[in-house]
């Protein structure tokens, strides 16, 4: 199997500074950081197209990701929370708990955190879109 190389970029946002991580498989990691990191010499497509449609969504003209290859690692059940979460829709927030009951957990809303806090992937996998419930959900 050969060795897959790791390359690292990152993006001035209105929110901060992203540093996004990538192999030719698909994006690793996406994150806050503190300051711009030196970009790798040859960046693979999967990460030229994330700078690209990061640029978008900060820009305003894209509201979803498409096509972009992601290579998170995580359990199964972390997994189905990610793809879960990748359903709510830009401009809209759900809770672990209706995560938790759509996923058939009965009282799974602390799992369902604990696979939100494991989120490698900010903005593409948009756990900012998933909120404590109010008590009324």
């Amino acid at each position: 199997m050969p060795t897959l190389t790791l390359s690292i970029t990152s993006l001035e946002t209105p929110l901060g500074i992203l540093r996004i991580a990538g192999t030719e498989r698909g994006i690793t990691q996406i994150e806050f950081s503190e300051k711009q990191v030196s970009t790798s010499k040859e960046l693979p497509v999967a990460l030229r197209q994330c700078l690209h449609q990061m640029e978008e969504y900060f820009d305003g003209a894209r509201k979803t990701f498409e096509d972009l290859p992601l290579a998170i690692a995580g359990t199964e059940f972390q997994q189905g929370v990610w793809d879960r979460i990748s359903e709510v829709p830009f401009g809209h927030t759900t809770t672990y708990g209706a995560i938790a009951r759509d996923m058939k957990l009965n009282g799974g809303f602390q799992a369902v955190g604990s696979a939100v806090g494991r989120n490698k992937l900010c903005i593409i996998i948009p756990c900012h879109r998933i909120v404590p419930s109010d008590g009324n959900d």
